[in-house]
C-alpha cells in the first residue's frame, strides 16, 4: 500500500497530511454547512452517535479499505503511482456519489474533496488515521451547521 506513494515527495509526510486535513476541515465543512438547510435544533446523541463514529468506521472501511484497496490491486493501469491516483479519485467519486443520493442532495457532492484527502491519508497513514481524520471532518461539520 505504501510503496506506490514513496516517489512522491509531497506525500513523504504523513503528519503534513494529517495536518492538513485537520487544518482544511473546519473550511470545508463550514462552506458545506453553508448549502445545507438549517435543521434547528442540535442533533441528537444518537445522531452524533453515527456522524462521529458508525460513519466514518463504517464508510472508511467500505471505501478506502474495500474499493480504493481494490482499485489498486486491479491490472488496468500500469505503474503504481497510476493505479493509486486512480483508485483514490474512483473511489471519493463513488463515495460523494452514495453520500448525494443518500441525503438526496447534488451540494454533498462536495465531499469528493476531504474524500481525496482521506484517501490520501489511508494510503499512507493507513484506515486508523483516516478514520480519525474523518470523524474529524464530521465533526466540524456538526459544529458549523448548528451556527
Amino acid at each position: 500500500m505504501m510503496d506506490a506513494l514513496r516517489p512522491l515527495p509531497m506525500l513523504r509526510s504523513a503528519a503534513l497530511q494529517v495536518a492538513a486535513v485537520a487544518l482544511a476541515a473546519p473550511v470545508v465543512a463550514m462552506l458545506w454547512a453553508a448549502q445545507t438547510p438549517p435543521r434547528g435544533s442540535a442533533p441528537a446523541w444518537d445522531a452524533l452517535l453515527a456522524l462521529l463514529l458508525i460513519a466514518p468506521v463504517a464508510e472508511e472501511i467500505v471505501f478506502r479499505a474495500g474499493l480504493q484497496d481494490w482499485l489498486q490491486r486491479r491490472a488496468w493501469a500500469g505503474s503504481p503511482r497510476v493505479r493509486t491516483a486512480l483508485a483514490i479519485g474512483l473511489s471519493s467519486l463513488v463515495f460523494a456519489l452514495c453520500h448525494a443520493l443518500a441525503h438526496g442532495s447534488w451540494p454533498a457532492l462536495a465531499v469528493v474533496v476531504p474524500s481525496l484527502a482521506l484517501g490520501l491519508v489511508y494510503q499512507a497513514c493507513g484506515l486508523g488515521v483516516a478514520i480519525g481524520c474523518h470523524a474529524w471532518f464530521n465533526l466540524c461539520f456538526v459544529l458549523a451547521a448548528r451556527g
